[in-house]
C-alpha cells in the first residue's frame, strides 16, 4: 500500500475509533457504539417522559421505572408518534432513520464479533460476524459509513435536545419537584 493511501486509511480509522490502530477495532468500536446508543436511549426516554408525564418528577419516575423496559423499536415508534403530534417530523426528518440505523448497528455489535480492519484492503471495511439460526453470517460496513453514522448520531442528539424543549410543558409548575 502506498504511503498516501495508508495515511488516508489511518485518518479514517482515527475518525471512527479515535486512534489508527486496526487491532482495537472490536473493543473500541463496540464500546463506543454501545455507549453512544445508551446515552441516546436516555435522551429518548427523557423526551417520552416529558411528553407524557404530569410533572418533571413523574417524568423522571416514568423514565427510570418504565420506559427503559420497552424494546427500542417500541420507544422509537413512540418517539416518532410524539414528533408527528408536535409537528416536529418535518423539522427533524432524519432523527428516526438515523436512530434506527444506530440501534440496528448497536444490536449487531452487541451480539456479534467485529474483526480487525485490514489496512491493505480497499475500501476499508468493518466485518462483523454473527450467528443467526445456527449459521455464521458476516456483515460488512464501509468505514466511511460507520464514520457517517457516528457524526449523524451526534447531530441527532443535539436535535433530540431541541425536541425535548418543545415537548416539555412550559408551565413552571411542571418543572418543580
Amino acid at each position: 500500500m502506498d504511503d498516501d493511501r495508508r495515511e488516508k486509511a489511518e485518518k479514517l480509522l482515527h475518525e471512527v475509533l479515535g486512534e489508527p490502530a486496526p487491532a482495537s477495532t472490536w473493543h473500541r468500536l463496540r464500546a463506543d457504539v454501545l455507549e453512544l446508543a445508551a446515552t441516546t436511549e436516555h435522551h429518548i426516554d427523557e423526551i417520552l417522559a416529558a411528553g407524557t408525564a404530569r410533572t418533571i418528577a413523574h417524568g423522571d419516575r416514568l423514565a427510570a421505572d418504565v420506559l427503559w423496559r420497552l424494546q427500542t423499536n417500541v420507544r422509537l415508534k413512540l418517539l416518532e408518534e410524539l414528533m408527528e403530534r408536535y409537528g416536529l417530523d418535518d423539522e427533524f426528518p432524519f432523527v428516526i432513520p438515523v436512530l434506527r440505523r444506530l440501534f440496528d448497528f448497536r444490536h449487531l455489535l452487541a451480539h456479534g464479533h467485529a474483526l480487525p480492519v485490514r489496512l491493505d484492503l480497499q475500501p476499508l471495511t468493518l466485518r462483523v460476524q454473527t450467528v443467526r439460526r445456527g449459521q455464521m453470517e458476516e456483515r460488512r460496513y464501509l468505514l466511511t459509513e460507520v464514520a457517517w453514522l457516528v457524526r449523524q448520531v451526534d447531530v441527532v442528539q443535539r436535535e433530540l435536545a431541541q425536541v425535548w424543549a418543545v415537548v416539555a410543558p412550559d408551565d413552571p409548575a411542571w418543572h418543580e419537584m
